[in-house]
């Protein structure tokens, strides 16, 4: 089966999921990526489970990026050129005779354009709405205040272009796959549409299947995601000040992006509530699983994260989890099983760490659990699996 592949994506769970989707896929499937200059093609490159790439020329940057934010109602325009492109890659795949087409993200648009110019059957993988113009924005930024306002008032014709543009290319695809339930419940309030869900899944190869014991264990807890308010990094730190000194254990953050200001904020705040903070930038992929191995817990707390791979890739590490009972973890998380899942509350997350960190009886039980957790139900085959089944219907429309 010949399917062609569409993406706009920035590094991040989303790449790495695709990366290896199409390398579970690759022997069943003949693939044809396309992709604009913007999307990223070095982090977990695509390439070699390709039979053809084509890459477009596109510029991310706005006339506001040079000039200054007061330009930022001309970001219009890429939008427009957005557009433009979408329909010159739709002649072109549609040109090829693919039996489908799977088209994940925009960092733009989130829901491409591309949607709506193709005649060759889309299967349209979201993994979230577009949660800035439809969230509240203080999910997003804690710190709201009057320069996001201003911020606000001078992207309203751009978001309202894209706001309106995003529904209606959601709309057109032939058939839409959420990552999780919560996703799929968003996107039926957001868009009008009833997704099927495909769970994303774990390549076990990267990970050990040996969990390190106690003894060889850091008194660390890990965190994992950009380094921005909306990823919870923030609560964690509060959460941890709120275990007693004798206990408390270190905080580690892993992030491949930071946002400015942010590891200021948790220099100066880790220091104020006494709590060893270890900032961990740009990590190798084998770093980040030494330090899945080398923590005692992960913790997240992603401000209503739709779905995320990091817990279960702790858990294939053999490390339980620590989560907001909230999005996507609690359909990962098996409460009491391989981890526990908390409310937003620092005093109660705080406790739930402490008991891990100190219940070696509890500890042990759920690594013991962890693995065979994954294996049964999280795996990047099974979920492989299932999109060959859609690839399939779709072909047949």
């Amino acid at each position: 089966m010949r399917v062609a592949v569409y993406h706009n994506l920035p590094s991040g769970g989303a790449k790495r999921f695709l990366h290896d989707l199409m390398a579970a896929l690759s022997p069943d499937v003949e693939f044809h990526l396309f992709v604009p200059a913007s999307a990223d093609r070095d982090f977990y490159p695509l390439t070699p489970y390709v039979a053809s790439e084509t890459v477009y020329p596109f510029k991310l940057k706005t006339v506001s990026d040079y000039v200054g934010p007061l330009w930022r109602p001309f970001d219009v325009e890429r939008l427009r050129r957005l557009w433009r492109l979408a329909g010159r890659v739709a002649r072109d795949i549609d040109a090829g005779g693919f039996g489908a087409v799977l088209v994940d993200h925009c960092r733009v648009e989130q829901s491409p354009s591309l949607l709506r110019f193709a005649k060759t059957p889309t299967v349209y993988y979201s993994q979230e709405v577009h949660r800035r113009l439809f969230e509240h924005p203080r999910l997003t930024r804690p710190d709201y205040g009057f320069r996001n306002r201003l911020g606000a008032f001078l992207n309203l014709p751009s978001d309202t272009l894209a706001r309106g543009r995003d529904r209606k290319n959601a709309a057109a695809a032939d058939c839409i796959v959420a990552n999780s339930y919560h996703t799929r419940e968003a996107l039926i309030k957001t868009y009008g549409v009833f997704p099927e869900v495909i769970y994303p899944g774990v390549d076990l190869s990267r990970f050990p299947s040996t969990a390190l014991p106690t003894g060889e264990r850091d008194n660390a807890v890990l965190s994992v995601g950009v380094l921005a308010p909306f990823k919870g990094h923030r609560f964690i730190l509060e959460s941890l000040g709120e275990i007693p000194e004798s206990v408390r254990p270190e905080l580690r953050v892993v992030y491949n992006r930071d946002f400015p200001g942010e590891s200021g904020y948790m220099e100066t705040r880790a220091a104020e509530l006494g709590v060893s903070l270890k900032l961990l930038p740009m990590l190798t992929e084998e770093g980040i699983v030494k330090e899945y191995q080398r923590c005692r817990l992960v913790a997240l707390a992603q401000v209503v994260e739709p779905f995320g791979l990091v817990p279960l890739e702790a858990m294939a590490c053999g490390t339980p989890v620590v989560a907001v009972k909230e999005g996507g973890f609690r359909e990962t998380v098996a409460d009491g099983v391989v981890g526990r899942l908390v409310d937003r509350d620092t005093e109660k997350f705080g406790e739930a760490v402490a008991r891990l960190l100190t219940d070696d009886s509890l500890w042990a039980g759920m690594v013991a659990n962890c693995r065979s957790y994954v294996e049964e139900g999280w795996t990047v085959e099974i979920s492989a699996a299932r999109f060959l089944e859609v690839f399939e219907r779709a072909a047949k429309r």
